[in-house]
């Protein structure tokens, strides 16, 4: 029976393609990795997300593109849940996503905005102050 729960757990899917960059389901993968969700869930149970995420995103390499990646294929695992009741809602899961967005977007912007003391001083970026020793 298709459910509001269904698309969900179809979301999951997507999400853990996106992530692999693997087909939902590949006929030259291994009896037990045939299905991606499968093969998703078992790598995340075992904590070996490493082993599921696409090396070409960079997950090795940049810390910022691990902890989004990580928290996606955490997302995924909730929507994949086999107990459609405890699927998250789509609404959730949209906050989640926006969520890491946000806080991708914040480990992006290191400049710190020094406010001034009043409405007619120059408002500074930590950028623009030379520190000398």
């Amino acid at each position: 029976m298709l459910t509001i729960k269904s698309d969900v757990y179809s979301f999951g899917v997507v999400l853990v393609e996106l992530i692999s960059s693997m087909p939902a389901v590949d006929m030259n993968r291994h009896s037990q990795e045939i299905n991606l969700v499968n093969y998703a869930i078992n790598e995340i149970i075992k904590s070996a997300v490493d082993e599921l995420i696409d090396p070409s995103l960079g997950y090795d390499l940049d810390t910022k593109t691990r902890e989004m990646t990580t928290s996606v294929a955490e997302l995924a695992f909730l929507c994949l849940q086999t107990d459609r009741d405890v699927r998250p809602p789509m609404v959730e899961v949209l906050d989640t996503l926006k969520e890491i967005q946000t806080n991708l977007n914040a480990n992006e912007a290191k400049i710190a905005v020094v406010p001034p003391n009043s409405v007619t001083d120059k408002w500074t970026t930590y950028s623009d102050i030379t520190c000398t020793k």
